[in-house]
């Protein structure tokens, strides 16, 4: 049953991601998140869900966080993070779990490759 609804989640977002490309204007797509003066990780996920216009409903936990971008909204195709180390020695547990979601993501999903910068 888990692998029927992964697989069903997976199909609904092929889908609604496909339609979103072909009805836009924008091909590239490219967001920068200065995470230099985060001082915690409730901070960290406001900033997310505002710059990657995570929905109303998203619950600022790292399992929304991953429920929210493989499933909900579209990475852009450059995510670029300002003051990464600042963030890494601040919250060294958030910014190591971010990153590994990222390019989980990736992994998991090839056809909706984003390219992350870690500045």
């Amino acid at each position: 049953l888990g692998y029927l609804v992964y697989r069903y989640r997976f199909v609904i977002r092929k889908f609604i991601i496909d339609f979103l490309k072909e009805n836009s204007n924008s091909e590239e797509t490219s967001i920068t998140i200065d995470v230099s003066l985060i001082k915690n990780s409730r901070e960290l996920h406001l900033v997310l869900k505002e710059k990657l216009a995570f929905p109303d409903t998203y619950g600022e936990d790292w399992d929304d966080f991953w429920d929210t971008i493989t499933c909900q909204v579209e990475l852009p195709n450059q995510l670029q993070f300002i003051g990464w180390s600042a963030l890494e020695k601040k919250l060294p547990e958030d910014s190591k779990i971010i990153k590994e979601y990222l390019l989980e993501h990736n992994q998991e999903f090839p056809d909706w490759h984003c390219n992350f910068l870690f500045n």
